[in-house]
């Protein structure tokens, strides 16, 4: 379902949480350009989240690549990113990425923060802190019953289908004993933010 970015602007202020799980791109030359693709024809820049009235909401999740890179590295004093535009539109709160991130690993890591946020009632930036020494520490056996037992099926259902569920699979069933404990799965994920 496509969605243009006048109607997601105008939806984001009825929810609390609001949870992108796209492609992100960050413009060096040209700050205001750098977006979220929210569908195939539409993007959402920063440029679009500094210009609406967004209102107070409490937690934006970019599950995306590279979106807590400051735009312009040449603006000394002030860093232009997707945590600081997002947060000047409105937003309490973001988590955001520092790298190209892994689907499979993110998802992961997704799951377990919803879970000890909203389930396990931590604090946010605790419950990623926590939610990222689980994905680095845990074994193989440990995920598999984390998904089977753990995280609330519906979560399930949407975060793993298809070809995501096959891969995951395919590496739970490797050799590996922990297959997320390199830093790349777990360490680009930051919280920003006054909550």
């Amino acid at each position: 379902m496509d969605i243009s970015v006048q109607e997601l602007l105008d939806n984001m202020k009825k929810y609390q949480v609001v949870h992108f799980a796209t492609h992100g791109h960050v413009d060096f030359h040209a700050p205001l350009n750098s977006f979220l693709q929210v569908s195939p024809s539409e993007k959402l820049t920063l440029a679009d989240i500094l210009g609406a009235t967004i209102g107070e909401v409490d937690v934006a999740v970019l599950s995306s690549c590279e979106t807590n890179l400051p735009a312009d590295v040449k603006i000394l004093n002030e860093s232009v990113s997707f945590p600081t535009g997002l947060m000047q539109g409105g937003f309490l709160s973001v988590i955001s990425s520092l790298w190209i991130v892994n689907d499979i690993s993110t998802a992961l890591l997704m799951l377990k923060l919803y879970d000890l946020w909203l389930r396990a009632k931590i604090a946010l930036p605790n419950a990623l802190q926590a939610a990222q020494i689980w994905i680095r520490d845990s074994t193989v056996d440990e995920i598999n019953s984390f998904l089977t037992n753990g995280a609330p099926e519906q979560i399930q259902q949407e975060v793993l289908e298809g070809s995501a569920l096959d891969l995951l699979v395919a590496i739970l069933m490797s050799n590996k004993k922990k297959p997320f404990e390199d830093p790349k799965h777990w360490a680009g994920f930051s919280y920003t933010g006054i909550q």
